[in-house]
């Protein structure tokens, strides 16, 4: 039904466009172009009539040449046929293109006519379908008695001939006007735009991407230096063991009994008189109850006074308490007590995770981060880091439907006494079993999802009690179900959750020693909270290799890009690694630090500093150390002579140079930076084949999911082709 969008008073008739009418599908077209070959290719018939006129050919030459002259007039005649037919297509398609109705499902139009060597009949279409004509030749007859000299064009058709008649053809049909009108049908088209590392499209039409860009990304690692909970420092230890953990420390009972603890040392008089907070997770191994306990000690014992201050049990736990203004006797240290069992009776191999666990200034512990010396990092002691798109050597990207459950297809195999296949996205078991089947992993963005399944053949549908899981796992070897959909009954089932991008998923087929009789079973995760019509888990995975890793600061962005057809990588981020063999560090006082030229950088009146990522040092622009505890840093200046320009200054509070590379020998720096002018590398054949694979990926109808699969993920940049059904449907229901 057609409809309309009313805007006062003004309203706007929305008509779809009528199939036959306004537009011609794919099947459509391959009709017409099957009729023009039935005219083209030989009959049974008229090759046997070819075998008798060679016949004849035998008995009178001048009859030969005549049938020869009948075989050339027929090729004129298909020729003309296809003339017809095509400008009956182009005189169509002008039409609707003049009346403005050329809006539908995306069509297809013949690209390049061509003839082979063995007189077959070439035709490429715009979607990549190629068809063949069969030969135009019937079949080779006996060979007959000599005859008169053949005449060229009458008897034969050289090489020259060929090549004449397919450029008669292209001119008479026109192609490139056809390619023209062709292009102007796709400006007619409705397109979207996206950016993201993850892009997820509702309206996307079955089709090629119009554009798609990537660009790299660089990631670091920093601290404000609040954390004062040091993990690695040396403890003191009571019938206790630490383990490091991530973001914190395991304390492990190695003795029986109650009231075990490892004790850290977290600072001295510089804590006097201050409000501080420490806290964290706690998680029991068993029934052993988690403790945090403040007290006030010295180097040789941790528990001379108590602060009187705790945290007791589990989960998310802290406390806040001003510190008192001069020690207590016999104190010079404040010190954090870690129990593995606070009470009760305490079992050796029993233990407590403290993690995300900090000691602050201040009365709020804050999002979590690591012990940095109690400075900002990265800095000397506790470097960070750069990690970038394609450190591991290449860009790796997903373009997905809206099946999120991979279920891809394989023959089938055994399943205990059962067999399992999996046929276009679809689960087929047949059989009894009481094995289950894993499905291989995947990833998915957090948010709300729909998991659904539907289910015939199960024969023990009212008693059995197999089921279909989807699972999630932290490291991809533990698993829990998220999901669990009992098999009973032949319908369909469904169930509502979140997802966490952090964790793992598969969809496992648990068995329970049930009888299946060519069962089928389709699987669907979506996200959302409504279920919809299944589809077959469907993607395309490109990887494109890299020469470089594909930078990035700020604005600027490593990319791909193509010139005059070939593809390069483009390179807007430089690196230089300081390994203490530079020969031009110089020390100067004004800026309290080591100077260093840039030659490549793009420092300039316009950009004067600071387009910088340091591995050791932070990025500041103030001059030298300017006093404790403000940390080492790096950088920029621009002056306005070539002598001054484009210097970087390393401020660590020493003036000593040789010292100074002594220590970057030791402790590499990297510096990535904006260059001054881009630097193009030609791409390899394996770049070049993966980026036109990246040109021609398509988006699924209506939903497409587009992610960068690496661990610092490139940006994209999507042009694609909207579906118009879909954009109709919205617009009814706005």
């Amino acid at each position: 039904m057609d409809k309309s969008i009313d805007l006062g008073n003004l309203i706007i008739p929305i008509i779809k466009p009528i199939k036959g009418v306004d537009y011609f599908t794919v099947e459509e077209v391959q009709q017409m172009i099957n009729e023009v070959f039935n005219r083209v290719n030989p009959t049974v018939e008229q090759a046997e009539t070819a075998r008798q006129n060679n016949e004849t050919t035998r008995q009178n030459n001048e009859i030969s040449r005549q049938n020869n002259e009948n075989i050339r007039q027929q090729n004129e005649e298909a020729r003309e046929i296809i003339k017809e037919r095509v400008e009956t297509l182009i005189e169509e398609i002008q039409r609707k293109l003049d009346n403005g109705e050329f809006i539908g499902e995306q069509g297809v139009g013949i690209t390049n006519i061509s003839f082979s060597e063995n007189y077959t009949i070439i035709i490429h279409l715009s979607d990549g379908t190629v068809y063949e004509s069969g030969s135009i030749r019937g079949e080779q007859g006996e060979r007959g008695e000599k005859g008169d000299t053949p005449e060229r064009g009458v008897d034969y058709w050289t090489g020259e001939d060929k090549r004449e008649i397919i450029q008669d053809v292209e001119n008479d049909i026109n192609i490139p006007d056809l390619q023209e009108r062709l292009q102007d049908a796709e400006k007619n088209q409705l397109t979207g735009q996206a950016s993201g590392q993850s892009i997820d499209l509702s309206d996307s039409a079955d089709s090629r991407v119009r554009s798609i860009e990537l660009e790299g990304n660089s990631e670091q690692e920093s601290t404000t230096g609040k954390n004062l909970f040091d993990k690695e420092a040396a403890a003191i230890r009571s019938g206790t063991e630490k383990i490091v953990l991530d973001t914190g420390v395991r304390v492990k009972q190695t003795v029986d009994g109650q009231f075990k603890y490892l004790a850290i040392k977290i600072g001295g008089s510089e804590l006097l008189g201050k409000q501080v907070t420490f806290g964290g997770k706690i998680t029991p191994s068993a029934s052993n109850v988690g403790c945090v306990y403040l007290y006030y000690g010295n180097q040789n014992n941790a528990t001379v006074t108590p602060g009187n201050v705790s945290v007791i049990g589990s989960g998310d736990k802290s406390a806040t308490i001003t510190l008192l203004d001069e020690f207590p006797a016999n104190c010079d240290t404040v010190w954090l007590l870690l129990y593995s069992n606070r009470d009760g009776t305490g079992n050796i191999n029993d233990y407590i995770d403290y993690t995300d666990f900090m000691f602050v200034i201040g009365s709020a512990l804050g999002e979590y981060e690591p012990y940095t010396g109690g400075i900002a990092s990265p800095n000397p002691s506790y470097p960070q880091e750069i990690h970038s798109t394609g450190d591991s050597g290449s860009v790796n990207e997903k373009v997905q439907n809206k099946n999120l459950a991979k279920i891809e297809d394989f023959t089938e195999t055994a399943l205990g006494n059962a067999t399992i296949a999996v046929e276009e996205g679809i689960i087929k078991i047949n059989g009894t079993t009481s094995t289950s089947y894993a499905f291989p992993t995947f990833q998915a963005n957090s948010g709300s999802a729909v998991f659904s399944i539907e289910v015939t053949g199960y024969t023990d549908k009212d008693t059995g009690n197999s089921s279909i899981l989807l699972q999630q796992s932290n490291d991809g070897q533990n698993w829990s179900n998220l999901f669990d959909i009992s098999l009973k009954s032949n319908l369909s089932k469904q169930s509502t959750g979140t997802l966490d991008s952090s964790k793992y998923y598969r969809v496992r087929l648990y068995n329970s020693n049930n009888t299946f009789s060519n069962a089928t079973i389709k699987v669907q995760l979506e996200y959302g909270t409504v279920k919809t019509n299944f589809v077959a888990y469907e993607e395309q995975n490109i990887t494109i290799p890299c020469q470089q890793p594909m930078r990035a600061i700020g604005e600027y962005k490593d990319t791909f890009v193509k010139v005059d057809g070939n593809w390069y990588e483009r390179h807007y981020i430089g690196q230089k690694i300081f390994d203490g063999t530079e020969t031009t560090f110089s020390y100067t006082t004004s800026y309290q630090g080591f100077r260093y030229k840039l030659e490549d950088a793009n420092l300039n009146s316009s950009n004067p500093q600071n387009n910088l990522m340091c591995s050791h040092f932070k990025v500041s622009n103030i001059r030298g150390i300017n006093g404790s505890p403000e940390p080492p840093i790096i950088r920029t200046y621009y002056g306005t002579t070539e002598l001054d320009a484009k210097y970087i200054f390393i401020c660590d509070g020493n003036t000593d140079v040789n010292v100074f590379k002594t220590w970057l020998s030791n402790n590499n720096v990297e510096l990535i930076y904006v260059l001054a002018t881009p630097v193009d590398l030609p791409c390899t054949e394996e770049q070049t084949e993966a980026l036109e694979s990246l040109e021609k990926a398509r988006t699924y109808k209506p939903v497409t999911h587009i992610s960068s699969e690496d661990t610092v993920p490139a940006t994209i940049d999507l042009t694609y082709v909207k579906d118009l059904e879909t954009v109709i449907n919205n617009l009814g229901g706005a």
